[in-house]
């Protein structure tokens, strides 16, 4: 057991991104993806199965060191400061720390560049960031030219992007609430970036836990750890209002179904309905109408004559996918379909199907592969699309709620019971839709029309009974997750649906929102085991971030 988790550990190392030039003495298996889990106050590196504590009678987490401790390093009180190469996570304790500097892409004249760096507490510290430094280029645009701090949207989120208003105060200092701090570097072209230093450390924690249970080596018990945060006062956000475009209403489709289709199923004119799998997954749909949701979006390969995947449209330049559809895909090799319901029919649907390449996939920066936690990603399209047509219509989203993992329950209410976008989806009939395969196992072949299935919302906690094995695990479907299907199995998403939207009816706008992304499941339709889907609504601060660009319908 020892040796599969020191594997598993192991397999999360990933190197994101290099900026400029690697040094050789630096070691990439230092940049690893994390998880948060406020039951265990620091963040780790290994999935929430393999996160327990290893000491009798005092808590600690496995480090993995300062990758650049071989360089010059900079020395202010009791920090030793690194200047940072790489984008991506980053690890800091206290006594250590890094600065972010626009000098470091001196030999990056690319245009259009867009640096995310993650810096996760370690041993009880959280970090705090400062910007001492920071000017703007004169006329440069605030939407494409700037940087961004956040906590996760936890309590703070910040556009830096002028001299004025939009700039970091001189002695002002950021402490992230939760142990993690994101930082957003872009710019539109190097005449355009703006110069800045920060300088990220690490403070001491303020916890509260209670300790109980020994280790988790062998057989023993392993210890819980509950943390009593501190109170959380509001957020703090200075993002530009997105750009409304005119006439363009979001969410409204072009359903004029009334009775039966055309495969004999029954609809009503606005029956919402959703889906999922831990396989990339309809099943036990039924076929919609020509561009009844213009939103839907399929990817396909190059070589490919049915999606793989799909998406969803939310502006006219970004649509949303499952991290896990794109993360091994070269960019040139995506293709966005748009505008097409039968891809075996030309004749069908408002006008021609319409394609576009992708310039860029932004990835959640928290995914957690070997769970599915944070399995979303944003695309950037080649071009935008004209959505104030009915063809392309974006999906509504829904407000921010909290990203992190929570696996507490005592005291907690099962976020599947609050409200996203107005509605508390708990036993709601919500729609999933894909071209993917209508059953499960070997021989299944997709379809090539759109389908849909109705799907009920059930609780996280109803899932995760279903899910439970002997031993017990820690629960399957976390917070910033929602499980929807039927405990009788009958009706879900199956291979090639995942990356496409879960939709819920606002009953009081009438409009459609994108509450869930087809992330995972066990198998296709079975007894007691519903689809799972990324929540929307947690990941809202982080989308917000990297779409003040973008238009969007009212």
């Amino acid at each position: 057991m020892l040796s599969e988790m020191l594997l598993l550990l192991l397999s999360r190392f990933v190197l994101i991104e290099s900026l400029p030039t690697p040094n050789p003495t630096l070691n990439p298996d230092k940049f690893v993806q994390t998880v948060w889990n406020p039951i265990y106050p620091f963040n780790y590196e290994v999935p929430p199965l393999l996160a327990y504590v290893h000491a009798i009678g005092q808590l600690k987490n496995i480090t993995f060191g300062n990758p650049y401790a071989d360089l010059e390093r900079v020395v202010r009180g009791s920090t030793a400061y690194w200047p940072v190469q790489y984008c991506g996570v980053h690890f800091v304790n206290k006594g250590e720390g890094y600065i972010l500097s626009d000098r470091a892409f001196d030999y990056q004249p690319t245009n259009d560049l867009r640096c995310v760096w993650g810096f996760v507490g370690d041993n009880f510290c959280t970090p705090r960031i400062e910007c001492p430094e920071f000017h703007s280029v004169p006329g440069a645009s605030c939407r494409s030219n700037y940087v961004q701090i956040t906590d996760g949207g936890a309590s703070f989120i910040h556009h830096f992007c002028d001299d004025g208003a939009r700039s970091p105060g001189k002695n002002e200092s950021y402490i992230a609430k939760d142990g993690v701090l994101d930082v957003v570097f872009r710019y539109s072209n190097p005449l355009q970036r703006p110069k800045f230093t920060c300088w990220v450390s690490c403070d001491n924690y303020p916890v509260n836990y209670t300790v109980s249970g020994s280790n988790a080596l062998g057989s023993q018990t392993p210890l819980t750890v509950k943390v009593h945060p501190p109170h959380q006062t509001g957020v703090v956000d200075t993002l530009p209002a997105p750009k409304i475009s005119p006439k363009c209403n979001c969410g409204v489709g072009n359903n004029k179904r009334a009775g039966s289709t055309n495969d004999g199923g029954t609809s009503s004119t606005t029956s919402p309905l959703p889906s999922v799998n831990r396989t990339q997954r309809v099943v036990g749909g039924r076929v919609t109408l020509p561009n009844q949701y213009p939103w839907m979006v399929g990817l396909l390969s190059k070589e490919g004559k049915l999606p793989y995947c799909g998406a969803v449209l939310v502006s006219a330049e970004y649509i949303i996918t499952a991290q896990h559809c794109v993360e091994d895909e070269d960019l040139e090799d995506i293709i966005v379909v748009l505008n097409e319901h039968d891809f075996y029919n030309e004749t069908e649907g408002m006008g021609a199907a319409v394609r576009r390449g992708v310039v860029e996939v932004i990835n959640y920066p928290y995914y957690m592969e070997s769970t599915f936690s944070g399995d979303i990603s944003l695309l950037r399209l080649s071009r935008p699309v004209q959505i104030a047509q009915p063809q392309f219509t974006p999906v509504c989203l829904p407000p921010p709620t909290s990203a992190w993992v929570d696996f507490s329950t005592s005291g907690r209410a099962d976020p599947s019971t609050l409200a996203d976008g107005g509605e508390k989806w708990v036993g709601s009939e919500v729609l999933a839709m894909g071209w993917g395969t209508t059953h499960g196992g070997p021989g299944a072949s997709k379809s090539p029309k759109l389908l849909e299935v109705p799907l009920v919302v059930l609780p996280n906690q109803a899932c995760n009974d279903y899910h439970s094995h002997d031993p017990p695990e820690p629960p399957q479907v976390m917070d910033n997750m929602l499980c929807a299907g039927y405990a009788e199995g009958g009706r879900d998403t199956c291979a090639g649906d995942s990356g496409g939207p879960l939709i819920g009816l606002n009953k009081s706008s009438g409009k459609y929102a994108a509450i869930g992304v087809t992330s995972w499941g066990f198998g296709c339709a079975i007894r007691l085991n519903p689809g799972v889907f990324s929540r929307v609504s947690a990941f809202m601060y982080w989308i917000r971030m990297h779409t003040v660009d973008g238009h969007f319908c009212e």
